[in-house]
């Protein structure tokens, strides 16, 4: 999750069995008076503290710039935790004046801050990937535009309604994506495939009814625990298709003839090789040739490139209304 996307404070529930059992390791292994911990947040520059001491959690509460920047009095141990650009904190193990900490302590206190300090870590990055997969699911549940949301292996968890149609519409219609390599694979397959490449990405899909849609992936963080594994969540939208009038000055400007782009009209249209010899009343051999010269001029190898590049097309300029 990149930087502070979700805003969420680490720490701020009223109880907190994680940082709870991270005191009591602490407070047996070194007998602090008192346990403070204070949080800034690099982007916002709000500062919290939260006081723990046995019996009593003050609970996380803001607190000034001025008094959150500063050590406490008195004999303190200090643990720092956080990543850049993400909350970064330190906690304080305190002690009256009158009871210094011993060297045997503050060499215990030395092996054991390493591990606090990344435990602390961990526990402030979960709030903000457990408040960010909340989210992230309930836009995908709410939004118009088809989502779907897949396991790290592919395997489809959840598909709001708009995603149910559009894979309803597969299964009636052959939806497929034209790839590279002339191939086509079904929508559902394309995605769980990109649900499988480990990082968020955008991809613009051809579609073989002439159509194009844009998928974005989103990775979302789990928790760690088997009960909240990381998904991610793909979310399409469809690109309004270009007609052969939009495109023409690319074509016409890149050498493509006139017959050559009646032909890229019918692969806009989602038309196949037959469809478009008898829609001209030409031969599906002299389709295949006008359409190997047009790849050539607009340096692509297959329909899906074609298409995907003349998606890419800026459409004309619109014309203020007077």
């Amino acid at each position: 999750m990149p930087g502070l996307l979700i805003d969420a404070i680490p720490f701020s529930a009223p109880r907190d069995p994680d940082l709870e059992a991270l005191a009591a390791t602490l407070e047996a292994a070194l007998a602090p008076d008192a346990l403070e911990l204070v949080l800034r947040c690099p982007d916002s520059g709000r500062r919290f503290r939260r006081r723990l001491a046995t019996g009593h959690d003050s609970g996380l509460r803001p607190a000034s710039a001025a008094r959150a920047d500063a050590s406490p009095n008195g004999n303190v141990l200090t643990v720092s935790f956080g990543r850049n650009g993400e909350w970064e904190g330190r906690l304080f193990l305190l002690r009256r004046s009158v009871r210094p900490w011993t060297g045997a302590e503050t060499t215990r206190f030395a092996l054991l801050a390493p591990l606090a300090g990344q435990l602390l870590t961990r526990l402030a990055q979960a709030t903000a990937d457990r408040c960010a997969r909340e989210r992230l699911l309930a836009l995908a549940e709410a939004t118009e535009e088809p989502a779907i949301l897949f396991d790290r292996s592919g395997t489809i968890l959840f598909a709001n309604e708009a995603a149910d149609a559009l894979m309803s519409r597969q299964t009636e219609e052959g939806l497929a994506v034209l790839s590279g390599d002339r191939r086509a694979t079904p929508l559902v397959s394309h995605l769980m495939q990109l649900a499988t490449l480990g990082t968020a990405r955008a991809e613009r899909i051809a579609l073989t009814d002439g159509r194009c849609l844009e998928a974005r992936v989103v990775e979302v963080p789990g928790d760690g625990t088997l009960a909240a594994p990381p998904v991610r969540v793909v979310m399409l939208k469809e690109r309004a298709a270009p007609s052969i009038d939009d495109v023409r000055p690319h074509l016409l400007a890149r050498g493509v003839s006139g017959r050559e782009a009646e032909v890229v009209s019918g692969v806009l249209q989602g038309r196949r090789n037959s469809e478009i010899a008898a829609q001209l009343f030409i031969s599906e051999y002299t389709v295949k040739d006008h359409l190997k010269h047009t790849f050539k001029k607009l340096s692509v190898a297959s329909r899906g490139e074609l298409l995907r590049a003349l998606h890419a097309v800026p459409g004309p300029p619109r014309t203020p209304a007077s």
